[in-house]
């Protein structure tokens, strides 16, 4: 028996089948929309279209020896909107003969990692090759990004869900999660404030860019150029970064490298997200963090906040991956 699993979001929409219960197969397709200008008609039409030709061949194709379940798990922005979920729920059933269950995000993704945990072997990985804080501008083109399989984690352990916003989980089993708190600061955030400097188009495409071209040390105010030195009676190295973006007081805008800044906000971002991550499993008392990023899958910026984790978790953490985490929500089962 196979299963379709769907993830729809602003930008577009991704499909999961399970094909086998060890065969596991992502994503099978990505549908791109016009969510991003409010044009619901159009997006609407493609998916439409979507649904009557391919996605029907998908499924006679999988009826042969893989009959589809007639249960789709749906989860998402667009759809939780009942409107938009009854339009769909219409043409599933009478095109395809599928009825559309909605789930929460993490929930899905949870469920998603339980499958993970007792059916695929290599799904989890971590870096090996950290960087310490003090040292965290050395991300550059040129860094070599390592990385290593790690065992399949155990419960309980913190879900760092980043989509669309952050939130922190303690996950005791695969039904049975808390959500802690959340952060202020979003991967939204930055994607947003990349737009507003002049950058657009994937968050992931201006992070490469930055990795190859940004240095963030033209923007970021360091202990030594506050202090022209460390400040050892509080343990800061001169390196550390003590205020992002803090010489940017001091330039005109048109003289600043905007890959400079998009460098800096990386930085920001997994510092922010690091620290929180890392202060919620201590009062908590995990030591195993999983990583959900279904947006920023850029391996520096991941690697950064590894790196952050490992620095503020004094070394006893477990930080985990997931290969292809993009795909995280539309593999639940």
């Amino acid at each position: 028996m196979s299963k379709l699993s769907i993830q729809v979001d602003y930008q577009f929409i991704k499909l999961g089948i399970l094909t086998k219960m060890k065969d596991l197969t992502y994503p099978y397709y990505e549908v791109t929309n016009e969510y991003r200008n409010y044009q619901f008609k159009i997006q609407h039409n493609k998916f439409k279209d979507f649904i009557v030709n391919e996605l029907k061949e998908v499924k006679n194709y999988l009826d042969k020896e893989n009959p589809l379940n007639n249960e789709v798990s749906v989860c998402g922005y667009g759809l939780q909107d009942q409107e938009e979920f009854t339009y769909y729920s219409d043409i599933f059933e009478k095109q395809l003969d599928l009825k559309l269950i909605k789930q929460r995000s993490v929930h899905n993704s949870i469920k998603a990692i339980e499958y993970l945990i007792n059916n695929k072997e290599g799904a989890f990985y971590k870096f090996t090759n950290l960087v310490n804080l003090r040292e965290i501008h050395i991300l550059k083109q040129g860094y070599e990004i390592e990385k290593v399989i790690c065992a399949s984690p155990s419960y309980p352990y913190l879900y760092l869900n980043v989509n669309k916003s952050v939130s922190f989980y303690r996950v005791q089993a695969v039904n049975q999660f808390v959500k802690l708190n959340g952060s202020l600061i979003t991967d939204t955030t930055i994607e947003k404030i990349f737009q507003l400097i002049g950058l657009d188009g994937d968050i992931n495409e201006q992070l490469m860019l930055a990795f190859k071209d940004g240095n963030n040390l033209n923007a970021d105010m360091t202990v030594e150029d506050i202090y022209g030195k460390s400040y050892s009676s509080l343990g800061l190295s001169k390196d550390i970064i003590a205020a992002s973006m803090g010489k940017l007081q001091t330039k005109e805008p048109t003289s600043v490298n905007v890959l400079d800044v998009v460098k800096s906000l990386w930085f920001m971002f997994a510092i922010n997200l690091g620290q929180l991550a890392a202060l919620n499993a201590q009062l908590e008392e995990l030591t195993t963090i999983i990583v959900g990023s279904s947006k920023i899958t850029f391996e520096p910026f991941l690697l950064s906040l590894q790196s952050v984790l490992t620095f503020f978790g004094a070394g006893k953490l477990n930080i985990i991956y997931i290969e292809n985490m993009e795909f995280l929500t539309c593999l639940s089962v």
